[in-house]
Formats: C-alpha cells, structure tokens, sequence
C-alpha cells in the first residue's frame, strides 16, 4: 500500500511539475461535496488527474492514470474505516488527533 503511494508521490511531482512549465492553468475548480465514497474517490481522481494531464507525457499519464485507480480501491477501503475526507476537504491533515505524522524525507 506504502509503494503505491510513495510511487503516486514521486511521479506525480515530476508530471505537475512539467504541466506547470507548460503553462497550462491549474486553478482547481470548487470542491465538490460528495454524497457517497464512490463520489468522493471520482472527485478525487479528476482533480489529480487536471493536475498531471498537461505534462506532454502520455506515458507519464497513463502510469499516474493506473496508480490513481490502485490508490482509489486502497482509499475507499480506508475511509469505510476511518473517514477522513471531510478533514482532508477543509485542509486538516488527515491523521486522528494525538497520532503522529510520518513525514518522508
């Protein structure tokens, strides 16, 4: 689940990164508030993705593009347990209080 994630990361950075050289817009659209898990994991995606797609890599997107789907299982799983897309919405960080961050180097 880690590897997932930690992939997601260090690709992602590289492919915004490389939209933004681009010039492309990334001014996000309003957060939707969504009914069910199903409709927060797709908001989700669609706004990593408006993210990365600009980056004149198909295959860059397309690898973001198939981790975004692993990491949507892992994450809708996880919030049927511990629901924390309401904080991560507002910009709280996600861990319960009184647990620690793990923050990579």
């Amino acid at each position: 689940m880690e590897s997932v994630y930690d992939l997601c990361l260090l690709l992602e950075r590289e492919a915004v990164s490389r939209t933004v050289q681009q010039g492309t817009d990334l001014t996000p659209a309003a957060p939707k508030r969504c009914a069910d898990r199903a409709a927060r994991s797709l908001a989700y995606r669609d706004f990593h993705r408006a993210l990365y797609v600009g980056c004149d890599n198909p295959l860059l997107v397309s690898t973001l593009d198939a981790l975004r789907d692993q990491t949507a299982l892992i994450s809708t799983a996880a919030w049927g347990r511990v629901p924390t897309w309401e904080r991560e919405a507002g910009g709280t960080p996600p861990n319960p209080p009184g647990r620690p961050v793990r923050l990579r180097p």
